[in-house]
């Protein structure tokens, strides 16, 4: 693994924010998990032989006592197909050769990919931006967890190094670099500097590849945010860098999940 200039000792040990597993259904919480409002989950990593406690505080999301994932469309869950539906503009189509050579064969990780990017083509028209453009950006936006991308192990980071280094638009990096509040775990790992290399947009577009991301689980399958968030925290474990950040992160996704369902509720101005 090359070095990068601001890798930590804590940034080199196995990166905790790589979270999918081999294909199949999404983790059962039922039965699993029963978070309540400030729930306490206690949990111990390993680091140089030491064994560290470490306490995370958050809510739950809205599971307690949970009943599911509020999979949308129940028994009809969609999972994504193969993208020959979505838009087809320059950016997309390679996009969409990247992601499936870096991707293609990461199981769940692909699947979640194909729904992002499937979610994405089909909220730019009712929301008026750049179909090509968002749907490039969720095609690619994980590419970061492909082992020949992998440098820092922040895959935000490392999926916009990649596409930089291989002449992609920097506005394209960009929305990579940023999608979900990556830069909300990017300040917690001391990463925030090389994350600023790239530009911030917030805007419409950049909400809607996060609302993408953040409205298709795992295996691909459509997800309430809501639900989609408290299982990733769940997945992540108490110690990861996604419950350390949670505090300040988990508003910034609702507010996003908020501002996007808003504007699709707003009538056609065509």
């Amino acid at each position: 693994m090359a070095y990068h200039p601001a890798m930590t000792a804590s940034s080199l040990l196995p990166a905790p924010d790589d979270p999918f597993r081999s294909p199949g259904p999404l983790d059962p919480l039922a039965g699993s998990l029963a978070l309540e409002a400030g729930a306490h989950l206690v949990g111990t990593t390993g680091s140089d032989g030491a064994r560290l406690a470490c306490v995370s505080t958050f809510d739950g999301a809205g599971l307690a006592g949970t009943a599911g994932l509020h999979l949308a469309g129940a028994a009809g869950v969609h999972v994504a197909g193969a993208g020959d539906a979505l838009a087809s503009g320059p950016l997309t189509t390679a996009a969409r050769t990247l992601a499936t050579s870096l991707l293609g064969d990461m199981g769940n990780r692909w699947l979640h990919t194909q729904g992002v990017a499937e979610r994405a083509a089909g909220l730019a028209g009712p929301l008026g931006v750049d179909a090509d453009l968002l749907t490039a950006a969720a095609w690619l936006h994980d590419i970061g967890y492909a082992e020949p991308t992998v440098v820092t192990g922040f895959h935000p980071l490392d999926g916009a190094d990649h596409l930089t280094g291989n002449g992609w638009p920097v506005r394209v990096a960009g929305l990579v670099a940023y999608h979900s509040g990556a830069r909300f775990v990017a300040a917690a790992r001391g990463l925030s500097e090389l994350l600023a290399a790239y530009p911030d947009e917030r805007t419409v577009l950049a909400d809607a590849l996060t609302y993408a991301d953040q409205t298709v689980g795992p295996a691909g399958r459509r997800v309430d945010p809501k639900a989609r968030y408290a299982e990733m925290l769940h997945r992540h474990g108490p110690c990861s860098w996604n419950a350390r950040v949670h505090p300040a992160r988990g508003p910034y996704l609702t507010a996003v999940a908020d501002r996007i369902e808003h504007l699709l509720t707003l009538p056609d101005p065509h």
